[in-house]
């Protein structure tokens, strides 16, 4: 039994190869490669049965009809020629069947019965302006050959002599026909249901975008304009009232923390918007992580000094890891701030990078507020909730949207441990280019 349904899905397989597949292949295409498949299959018996029973007319007309739809069949699966083929398909079908129908019995043969499949087919597989010509094509090939047979009759070869063969020849035709035409329209009415399928994935998809999009607005919109009117308020208290110097002091550092968080929030929006309209290119090289980083650790320990954290590195010299330089550092900074703006004064920052089964893994830890466990399953969604720092600091919660999908385009993974009061840990995981790197780090 085993057997049995390895050998169908085999020949499942060879037909989907032979037909084409819907990435490269619409539907149309498909149908006609399946039918150049199958024609070829009938043609290969046709001619030599036709040559062994004393046929040799027809079997020659056979073989020129299956070297031609050899030829078709390759322009149109290798070469996407499918419109000049279709063209030739259709005109050297009617001229062979026409001369058909003269050697092979006129109207008690089949040749008429036959050429209802190949309108059909002609029909499902042409474009709407093409249809209209076969069907005048069509209708001139059944009207003329009845005609020329009336008026000369002796233009027809008689080959059909008894009714057992008479029988034979229309009762086969029939079933034939009615098999080509059931599975033409069932392969259209499944492609229709997988179309419509997509089709409605789709809207579903583009309904969660669009929503999604109105959701991100509503935050940007909402948490910009506060300190957006905080620097406003800032500026005008710094400009039209002669404050002390403790005030102005602490008005500036107040202006410069809004600042920066405005700038954060918009870095990461226009990253994300960027990802989401064009994609990302990655550009994946060997890294050293200390090199890479270090720039991003020093302005990251000069943010995190505003509130009196510790931050201390534990970075091994020459561990390299496979990731885009550029990426990393984006990841990292929004780690490292994330980390700065859910931590209290006074709190303290680790990073450390180390190999661990394989892999290069960065760990940034901190001893902050933790994330509270109803949050935890949505942390890399953009669903999750922005949720304001120690210090009153605000996002639009597309800090941590941003580095899983930085990471996983570096072939990379993220992930995180926390404990509500009790601080988190982030670990990147990242391939490493060789088994040079030996420090190990628990990931547990």
């Amino acid at each position: 039994m085993n057997l049995f349904k390895n050998i169908i899905l085999r020949i499942k397989g060879l037909f989907h190869y032979l037909s084409g597949n819907e990435e490269d292949f619409h539907l149309q295409h498909r149908l006609y490669n399946t039918y150049c498949v199958i024609l070829l299959l009938i043609l290969i018996q046709s001619v030599p049965i036709n040559i062994i029973t004393g046929y040799y007319t027809i079997g020659i007309i056979l073989l020129a009809l299956l070297i031609i739809q050899s030829v078709l069949y390759y322009l149109s699966r290798f070469k996407g020629w499918l419109k000049l083929c279709i063209l030739i398909t259709g005109l050297s079908c009617y001229f062979l069947s026409g001369t058909y129908y003269f050697l092979h019995a006129g109207l008690k043969g089949a040749t008429l019965i036959n050429n209802i499949a190949l309108f059909f087919f002609l029909i499902t597989v042409s474009s709407p302006k093409q249809r209209f010509w076969w069907l005048i094509a069509s209708l001139a090939f059944y009207i003329a050959l009845p005609i020329v047979e009336f008026y000369y009759p002796k233009s027809i070869q008689n080959t059909i002599n008894t009714r057992a063969e008479y029988f034979e020849e229309n009762v086969s035709t029939y079933i034939w026909v009615l098999l080509m035409i059931y599975w033409f329209t069932s392969a259209l009415v499944r492609s229709y249901q997988r179309e419509k399928n997509k089709s409605e994935l789709k809207t579903i998809e583009l309904e969660k975008s669009n929503a999604e999009k109105n959701r991100l607005f509503s935050i940007i919109s909402h948490d910009l304009r506060s300190p957006l009117t905080s620097i406003q308020s800032y500026l005008e208290l710094l400009t039209d009232v002669d404050l002390a110097l403790k005030d102005r002091i602490y008005l500036e550092k107040e202006l410069l923390k809004n600042t920066a968080g405005t700038k954060e929030m918009l870095d990461n929006l226009l990253l994300w918007s960027k990802s989401q309209m064009e994609g990302v290119k990655v550009n994946v090289t060997s890294v050293d992580v200390l090199d890479a980083l270090r720039s991003t650790i020093e302005l990251s320990a000069q943010i995190s000094a505003n509130k009196n954290i510790t931050l201390t590195i534990d970075l091994p010299e020459k561990l390299f890891i496979r990731a885009d330089k550029d990426m990393l550092q984006l990841i990292v900074r929004n780690l490292l701030s994330n980390a700065a703006k859910f931590t209290s004064k006074n709190g303290k920052i680790h990073i450390a990078a180390a190999v661990n089964d394989g892999f290069g893994v960065i760990e940034i830890r901190d001893n902050g507020l933790g994330i509270n466990v109803e949050k935890q399953k949505d942390i890399f969604s953009s669903n999750v909730k922005p949720t304001q720092g120690t210090n009153n600091e605000k996002g639009v919660g597309l800090g941590l949207v941003l580095c899983k999908e930085y990471t996983e385009l570096q072939d990379g993974s993220i992930s995180f441990r926390s404990k509500p009061g009790d601080g988190t840990s982030f670990f990147i995981t990242f391939p490493i280019p060789d088994k040079s790197n030996s420090a190990h780090i628990s990931v547990a």
